[in-house]
């Protein structure tokens, strides 16, 4: 029997060497002076299916990706890749880092690899201070993000919820395992193999669990799924309006949401800040749509790539789609997003340009699936704003405009997220008639399917 080492019984050694920005040649640096050294613990609350998780996974190392960046500004100031030896009891890395780094709050993210395959990571933001007397001694906690299925149950407030049981469920019926949530709130199931299934926890008396269930989907034995649960007294969908470009119309799509009780709805304007990871992961689904392309269209579809890997849902709407690097109008697109989302832009062929016709298109009706995002989708017309879309390959169409082009479908996440396309501005407008609310209303609830609906 292969021994598991506890987490007391490994280390890793990251040692971070200031070295001078310029090209003009440099002193030797002192090996103790600019040293970051960290010692790798588990956290307070934790399984011992973890704990044993991350002494195997230990033993299979053989890289780290070290990334750094500024805390207030997020300038990237190192990103770089260490080999270490595997079955080493001491993983010894040291990583050249910029020497206005220091004096800086930063933050250090740490994720171990086996070949491809990440195995468990650690977020820490940290002050570099280097005043040359030793090193520096930080304790930093990782968490298992290897092969099998993981998340979190939390309130809505965000505070975790230990001591709930969590079921994982094949065919519809057969609960293959079930676990208890620890103190902070995750679970985790190990060694599933490649199938369909469905992630469902047990509400305790007087909370519902939002979304009621996961749907996941395992293709390969390493993979790395992450769901996580709301427990509340009422589930309502958390739905953030997001946006960016010449005209801020936020507002608008949030009043166009907002009359739906199940529909709790919050705005975000880029400007010059990018939201942070742990804003977004507050919302069920996040409808994000522009009007006028912005530079930093592509590192805001990075970080909302990253909140999909959370487990995140999103609805993509005009001009979204002339915002892809694909629309040919110069736009630098959005990032991973565009790996992920249900539509392309279709390029015109008399305007050479994609993501919209500027032509009044109606639904066609009987291109429309039963579904409940059409549920209430009887007819609709837009002046302008609309179509000029191509659906990929796997993604489901649920309905179209007369000109043949997509109006709405979706793509579906291996957790089960939901990534909704619709080409059609998410306002209220002359231009656009018939069910635009019912229809918009029906989209958003079933990408974020906080509440018991089926489909």
């Amino acid at each position: 029997m292969r021994h598991v080492r506890s987490l007391g019984a490994v280390s890793v050694v990251l040692a971070l060497l200031a070295v001078a920005c310029s090209d003009e040649p440099t002193a030797p640096v002192d090996a103790d002076a600019g040293v970051v050294a960290f010692s790798v613990v588990g956290p307070q609350a934790i399984s011992e299916a973890e704990t044993n998780a991350l002494g195997a996974a230990f033993d299979r190392v053989d890289s780290y990706v070290v990334v750094i960046v500024d805390a207030v500004t997020e300038e990237l100031l190192v990103d770089t890749t260490v080999g270490v030896l595997e079955g080493s009891l001491v993983h010894d890395l040291r990583i050249a880092v910029p020497d206005d780094a220091f004096e800086r709050t930063v933050t250090i993210t740490l994720i171990a690899y086996d070949g491809p395959v990440e195995l468990y990571r650690s977020v820490e933001t940290t002050t570099l201070t280097a005043d040359g007397s030793g090193p520096i001694e930080v304790q930093v906690e990782i968490r298992y993000t290897g092969p099998g299925i993981r998340g979190v149950v939390r309130d809505i407030q965000g505070a975790s919820v230990g001591g709930m049981t969590v079921n994982l469920i094949r065919n519809g019926e057969e609960i293959v395992d079930a676990v208890t949530t620890e103190e902070d709130g995750t679970y985790l199931f190990l060694d599933v193999s490649p199938g369909a299934y469905e992630i469902v926890p047990t509400p305790r008396q007087g909370l519902q669990v939002c979304p009621f269930r996961r749907d996941v989907s395992v293709t390969a034995a390493d993979e790395a799924l992450l769901a996580n649960f709301v427990a509340t007294e009422d589930c309502v969908t958390r739905v953030l309006v997001l946006s960016g470009g010449d005209f801020d119309d936020t507002g608008a799509a949030a009043t166009l949401l907002g009359a739906d009780q199940e529909l709790s709805v919050s705005t975000f304007f880029h400007v010059n800040r990018l939201p942070t990871l742990d804003f977004l992961d507050d919302f069920e689904v996040v409808v994000v749509f522009m009007n006028g392309l912005f530079d930093e269209s592509a590192s805001l579809g990075n970080r909302l790539a990253q909140y999909v890997r959370e487990g995140g849902n999103v609805v993509t709407a005009s001009f979204y789609y002339q915002g892809r690097s694909d629309s040919n109008l110069g736009s630098v697109g959005w990032g991973a997003l565009e790996l992920l989302d249900p539509f392309t832009a279709r390029i015109d062929p008399i305007t050479g340009e994609g993501g919209a016709t500027y032509e009044t298109v109606s639904l066609d009706p009987n291109s429309v699936v039963a579904h409940p995002v059409t549920s209430f989708l009887n007819t609709l017309s837009s002046e302008s704003f609309s179509s000029g879309v191509q659906a990929k390959a796997d993604t489901q169409v649920l309905a179209r405009w007369d000109d043949g082009l997509p109006l709405v479908g979706y793509r579906s996440g291996p957790a089960g997220q939901r990534l909704v396309g619709v080409s059609l501005f998410p306002v209220q407008d002359p231009t656009i008639s018939g069910d635009v609310q019912i229809f918009w209303h029906s989209v958003v609830r079933w990408a974020g399917f906080a509440p018991p609906i089926e489909g």
